[in-house]
């Protein structure tokens, strides 16, 4: 099978066509109709993943930003997880003596519910 974008040889693998230098595929059957169709499809797909992740992306960073300049002023380490509950960004503080050494923590608090753990 040939590539109608890239006009090169496809390989197949899990039963379906790959293409070795562009991200298009078919399924054993499929024209050079359907194989633009799934790339269209996938195309759209990942649109609506950077929209969806854009947002998040934005969130981490400023997360990132804040819990470095906290660390830098405060002596204590700030840990970070997803909260169960929303999904949002939940923060622990394990206070540190002036070796780094952990002295003592409190429980998980997320930013974004309230939600303790």
């Amino acid at each position: 099978m040939t590539c109608p974008h890239c006009h090169t040889e496809m390989y197949q693998a899990n039963q379906r066509w790959y293409c070795f230098t562009c991200p298009r595929y078919a399924f054993p059957g499929d024209g050079p109709a359907d194989i633009e169709r799934h790339e269209h499809e996938r195309q759209a797909a990942l649109v609506l993943l950077d929209v969806a992740l854009g947002d998040l992306a934005v969130q981490r960073e400023t997360d990132r930003q804040i819990l470095s300049e906290m660390e830098a002023t405060m002596g204590q380490l700030i840990q970070t997880r997803g909260c169960s509950k929303c999904g949002g960004t939940m923060y622990k503080i394990i206070e540190t003596d002036q070796h780094g050494t952990p002295t003592g923590e409190s429980p998980y608090c997320c930013h974004s519910c309230g939600h303790m753990e």
